[in-house]
């Protein structure tokens, strides 16, 4: 019996911990095909816990060059990578209706009303000629848990660079 209330919390905790919203926007105009190098931006600021900042700029990494990019070592990069990241309080509300319990058409809503930490990760690639933000994913979910933070950077940055490089659009 226990084991079985400890896979129900299990499954009611994970939709909460990968419920993330990612979003991307490119230029349209832009030929993602010329983009072979990329190299971090000289503007990157790290984040505030170091070790965060070694999960992303990594986690970035790899799945670039698992994207056909490789990093320009040295020289000129054909593309500049910049991530922003940060954790805010945010208030999160839910609803429900319940019916009283003397009367049946006494029914009321209650609204449930609760302080969570979200984070939000912005990945930015600007042509390196231009300077110009081409391409510009972002995802926001509610912060994990300290010991989920590794497996959380990585998933985001997986879910943000999937739809890179985005289809060509058609000619009109």
């Amino acid at each position: 019996m226990r084991s079985v209330i400890a896979v129900l919390v299990l499954l009611a905790a994970s939709p909460a911990a990968t419920a993330q919203t990612v979003k991307v926007d490119y230029d349209v105009k832009v030929d993602f095909s010329k983009y072979r190098t990329f190299a971090w931006s000289e503007a990157q600021q790290p984040a505030k816990n170091p070790a965060n900042h070694i999960r992303i700029t990594r986690a970035v990494e790899r799945e670039l060059l698992a994207k056909g990019l490789q990093k320009a070592e040295t020289g000129p990069a054909d593309v500049r990578v910049r991530y922003y990241g940060k954790i805010e309080k945010k208030l999160k509300s839910s609803s429900r209706q319940e019916s009283g319990a003397w009367q049946t058409n006494d029914l009321r809503t209650m609204v449930d009303i609760s302080r969570v930490d979200q984070g939000t990760l912005i990945l930015e690639l600007s042509d390196g000629e231009s300077r110009a933000v081409v391409w510009r994913g972002t995802a926001v979910g509610v912060a994990p848990r300290p010991d989920l933070v590794a497996e959380a950077i990585d998933s985001s940055v997986k879910k943000i660079v999937a739809p890179y490089p985005p289809k060509p659009s058609p000619a009109p």
